[in-house]
């Protein structure tokens, strides 16, 4: 017979990041066992007291959470080289019939400008585009015509480079914006490749990101 703590663990067990939480005391335990009581007494067919969810709740083993949370921050401390890039401005366009060709003819027009950067991300029904400031008139010139929705000025980006078995480890992602959402630090736009991961805010934010990310490479 599945007892109530049985059920309270493959609850919590379905968020990987939920134990760490709880043992890191970043949640009431009370709120989550009023939350997850519906669901524990439907599997168990009968009422059961908030007292022993909670109860459910502060002796779950956290053995499994550590060795995840290790191996996460393994992975972490061999992420490569963080390039920094600096006076960009991200462009956001409605996807049109036009759209791709206006961005054809921005790409041959750099085709042999060493010093040009742009990357783009595509939506459903939106583009976003991000250069460096050196090429704004020519791009503003060749998208004239393009609907825009908003333009951005005074970023920066951080790109990180990721580890070949970045597909492998799941909560990558997760563990870094965590780290950045708790300093505060707002991010504008996150780009990301298989092997590469770019974060871009507002210039203010660049030093005091660089300081967290090495920190995080380094173990802490």
């Amino acid at each position: 017979m599945i007892t109530t703590a049985q059920i309270v663990e493959n609850i919590l067990n379905r968020s990987p990041f939920m134990i760490e939480a709880i043992h890191e005391g970043l949640v009431n335990v009370s709120s989550l066992a009023r939350k997850i009581k519906p669901e524990v007494e439907q599997q168990l067919h009968k009422k059961v007291r908030s007292g022993a969810i909670i109860m459910a709740i502060n002796r779950m083993h956290i053995d499994k959470n550590f060795k995840y949370q290790n191996k996460l921050k393994a992975y972490i401390s061999k992420l490569g080289d963080l390039i920094v890039k600096m006076n960009l401005v991200l462009y956001t366009f409605s996807n049109t019939k036009t759209l791709s060709k206006a961005q054809s003819e921005l790409f041959n027009a750099l085709e042999n400008n060493q010093d040009a950067f742009c990357t783009f991300s595509q939506g459903v029904s939106e583009r976003t585009l991000l250069i460096n400031r050196d090429i704004m008139d020519l791009m503003e010139e060749i998208f004239q015509k393009e609907l825009l929705i908003s333009k951005m000025e005074n970023l920066s980006s951080i790109t990180i480079k990721l580890a070949q078995e970045s597909t492998e480890i799941s909560g990558i992602y997760y563990y870094i914006l965590k780290q950045l959402a708790w300093e505060d630090i707002a991010l504008v736009e996150v780009l990301s490749t298989t092997n590469e991961f770019t974060l871009i805010m507002e210039d203010g934010y660049v030093e005091q990101s660089l300081s967290l990310l090495m920190h995080m490479k380094r173990g802490g």
